[in-house]
């Protein structure tokens, strides 16, 4: 149970992550340079913590944990 919760949270992080590329681009396209960097930083940081996520699920899988 508890790893289907972190792989849902971690699918939820990765559509935010795809969310957030697609406003850099429209804030790149209106040349706000400083917002859309700091647009690139968030997502990243959104992949990182979706990635570690998804690694937490697979070893409580491996694991046996519930």
């Amino acid at each position: 149970m508890k790893s289907a919760v972190l792989l849902v949270f971690a699918g939820v992080l990765f559509a935010a992550c795809l969310w957030f590329f697609a406003e850099t681009g429209d804030l790149f396209a209106q040349k706000d340079y400083l917002a859309g960097i700091l647009h690139i930083l968030v997502g990243f940081s959104l992949v990182r913590a979706a990635v570690e996520l998804s690694r937490l699920a697979v070893l409580g899988r491996q694991r046996g944990v519930p």
